[in-house]
């Protein structure tokens, strides 16, 4: 203990001359820090918030609509375009506000389907595109991109038809992806609803194929997951006629 009081002791003697140099970094140190401690507090509370928004955002998704005979039951929406207003509105201004929050992109997704439920398909397409260019890959960027593709997939125009169908392929060629039977199957019915039964009978069997062989589904659960299910159901049908 007396060894290293004196360490200090030699430390103090040998700093004395340069103490305002110290003094002054010591200073600049504790503002550097402090203020680092500050961002770091408030980044930490604006996160905290930008879930909360996002919490409200899925609450009002939950509030269900009124039905003719509940007209003006409180806590349900009158009608089903007044719920999609409130949660464009609600999800616009999150966005607004917590644009440079991790979560920030979810709002532009619950905005692009308030939008879709609105009827304004090409704005929701185009928010929902913009949306997933900001997210990291993921389980959810697979999820939002099929979704994407799809709405693609109903346009009438053939550009689009034809952008969706490639990028719901590249999906469905992903052995990684949560989303690969959901995609096979979305196309097997694409096929169907063309009369190109073949090309269903391909993607759908793909799905059983691989759920037979593995034992699993693509997420790892051994029982038929609902897209193995309507797979077989499809395959039955078709052997049926």
């Amino acid at each position: 203990m007396d060894a290293i009081l004196e360490m200090f002791s030699q430390v103090r003697d040998a700093v004395i001359p340069y103490r305002f140099v110290i003094t002054s970094t010591v200073a600049v140190s504790i503002f550097v820090f402090g203020g680092l401690s500050w961002y770091k507090y408030n980044r930490n509370n604006f996160n905290e918030d930008a879930h909360s928004a996002l919490q409200t955002l899925q609450q009002l998704m939950d509030i269900e609509v009124a039905t003719a005979e509940e007209k003006d039951v409180e806590g349900k929406f009158a009608s089903v375009g007044a719920k999609w207003k409130r949660v464009r509105d609600v999800a616009h201004n999150a966005y607004v506000d917590y644009s440079g929050a991790g979560i920030a992109s979810f709002f532009k997704v619950y905005e692009a389907d308030a939008l879709l439920g609105l009827g304004q398909e090409k704005e929701a397409r185009e928010l929902l595109d913009s949306a997933i260019g900001k997210m990291s890959e993921g389980d959810l960027h697979d999820l939002f991109s099929a979704k994407l593709a799809l709405m693609k997939m109903d346009l009438s125009d053939k550009e689009n038809v034809k952008s969706g169908l490639a990028e719901l392929k590249t999906l469905a060629s992903r052995k990684d992806s949560t989303v690969r039977e959901m995609a096979l199957y979305r196309l097997g019915e694409y096929f169907w609803i063309m009369k190109a039964f073949e090309e269903s009978k391909n993607y759908w069997g793909q799905i059983v194929f691989q759920h037979e062989r593995s034992g699993h589904d693509s997420l790892g659960i051994k029982q038929p997951s609902e897209w193995v299910t309507k797979a077989q159901e499809k395959l039955q049908l078709m052997v049926s006629k």
